[in-house]
C-alpha cells in the first residue's frame, strides 16, 4: 500500500488520512454534537464539524508531527482543548471519542474507511468509545506492537 497524499484541504479525508472525532456522550444519529479533526502524514490538518460553530477551517490550535517509515508512517497530533469549547474537558468527565483512518489503497482517492465500529464515520455516533478524563497520572506504554490488541480490549469493553 503506497501513501496516497494528493488532496489538501478539507479534501484530505479522501486520501490517506487520520480523523479523531470528540463528541458529547449522549450523541445520537444524525446530531450536530461532535467535532471532527484531520491530520496526514504531511502534516495537514482540517476541523470539519465544530460544535462553536467555527468549523470548515484549517484550525490554529492543532499541531501534528509526522514520519514516513520503511513500511507506512507515525502521525502524532496535539489539540488544545481549550478551543473544544462545548465539551467539558475536567477530571470525572465523560466524552465521546472516535478515530478513523481514511485509506486510499495506492490510488488517489479514498477506498476504505477503517472505524471500530466498521461504519463510515462522518455523524455515525453510534458505537463511538468513550474517554474518562482523570487526574491520575498514566505510565508511559511502549505501543509498539499493541494495537490490535489495545483496539480488541478496547471493543470488549462496550
Amino acid at each position: 500500500d503506497k501513501l496516497s497524499n494528493q488532496k489538501t484541504g478539507g479534501a484530505i479525508w479522501n486520501a490517506d488520512t487520520i480523523e479523531v472525532f470528540f463528541s458529547t456522550p449522549n450523541a445520537v444519529a444524525p446530531h450536530a454534537e461532535h467535532y471532527q479533526y484531520g491530520f496526514d502524514v504531511k502534516d495537514q490538518i482540517w476541523n470539519w464539524c465544530n460544535m462553536d460553530g467555527a468549523g470548515n477551517r484549517k484550525p490554529d490550535y492543532m499541531d501534528t508531527r509526522s514520519a514516513k517509515t520503511s513500511d507506512g508512517y507515525i502521525c502524532e497530533v496535539a489539540i488544545n482543548y481549550s478551543h473544544i469549547k462545548s465539551l467539558g474537558f475536567k477530571a470525572g468527565n465523560t466524552i465521546g471519542f472516535h478515530p478513523c483512518f481514511d485509506d486510499a489503497d495506492d490510488g488517489p482517492d479514498r477506498q476504505l474507511q477503517m472505524t471500530w465500529t466498521g461504519r463510515e464515520a462522518h455523524d455515525q455516533s453510534k458505537g463511538f468509545g468513550h474517554i474518562i478524563l482523570s487526574n491520575r497520572a498514566v505510565a508511559p506504554v511502549d505501543a509498539k506492537d499493541k494495537l490490535a490488541t489495545a483496539w480488541s480490549e478496547i471493543k470488549t469493553q462496550q
